[in-house]
């Protein structure tokens, strides 16, 4: 078992977690969500299979989302990044081995404007720090 201490993963634009889910009562991955699930792991290949990070232990995780940040009119879009974190931390927790985003003790999010439309993230194990599990008395 090869453990790396740093992740690097490129990803398309997930959608806002307002497009995530579908339904009221029993809430179900709408099909945009989907759509974007299949898309990355296409984009990922079997990069994916060969990372492996300790489950032991906390990370530091950075996404960077390469996003239009302006509309043509040069006004500014309403984009909220922090509605692009979840469907990106789930997507990693269910693909990459020993991956967990309970386990995220830092996150950085960060959007350029660039019509790239995708998100780098790069996740790091912190070693300085054992992870402490509670205990209920």
């Amino acid at each position: 078992m090869k453990y790396y201490k740093e992740v690097t993963i490129i990803l398309p634009l997930p959608p806002s977690v307002n497009g995530l889910y579908a339904g009221m009562a029993r809430r179900f991955k709408s099909k945009k969500y989907k759509e974007w699930l299949e898309q990355a792991v296409d984009s990922c290949g079997t990069t994916l299979s060969k990372y492996e990070v300790n489950p032991d232990v906390w990370f530091k995780t950075e996404y960077t989302y390469y996003m239009p940040l302006w509309y043509k009119n040069g006004n500014v879009k309403k984009r909220d990044v922090g509605n692009y974190e979840k469907a990106v931390s789930d997507f990693l927790g269910d693909n990459i081995e020993g991956f967990d985003d309970m386990r995220i003790k830092s996150l950085r999010l960060i959007k350029i404007d660039s019509e790239r439309n995708e998100v780098v993230c790069t996740i790091e194990e912190i070693d300085d720090e054992p992870l402490i599990q509670n205990e209920i008395n």
